[in-house]
């Protein structure tokens, strides 16, 4: 039996539809709130403020982690968390303080990642979700 191209695309948009309908728990994240935000600051450091949550109906181990621009891990950054357990539907707020490096403007990332647990074991693989920052340092 042949297919138009018509006839798969119809088919496919069919099995993606019943997928989503029949998996409604895929459809949860992690959540890392403002997504993207601009800052300035007059100091040689700045400050992002940023909220987690942890989604799930059993409690998950977060990890927050910050990158520069070419997404290597920042050493110097100080984050107020770096690691908490979350209850379900439990959020937690982040205060990330991250120097300019002598730089007028920054760009940086911060990941929240969730490790998920059943049982008191750990998952397989890691869910992660990054916000965009941009921060612009000006003189007195």
């Amino acid at each position: 039996m042949r297919h138009t191209i018509r006839q798969i695309s119809h088919i496919a948009a069919i099995t993606i539809g019943a997928i989503a309908i029949l998996c409604p728990a895929s459809a949860q994240a992690q959540l890392l709130a403002p997504m993207k935000k601009d800052v300035s600051s007059f100091s040689e450091n700045f400050i992002v403020k940023v909220m987690i949550k942890n989604p799930y109906k059993s409690p998950q181990r977060s990890y927050v982690q910050v990158y520069d621009e070419n997404w290597n891990e920042l050493e110097t950054a100080v984050l107020s968390r770096k690691f908490a357990i979350l209850g379900s539907g439990h959020g937690l707020s982040v205060t990330a303080i991250v120097p300019f490096d002598g730089e007028q403007k920054r760009r940086i990332y911060i990941c929240h990642s969730i490790v998920p647990t059943t049982n008191g074991k750990g998952a397989s693989y890691r869910g992660e979700v990054c916000g965009k920052y941009t921060a612009t340092r000006y003189s007195v």
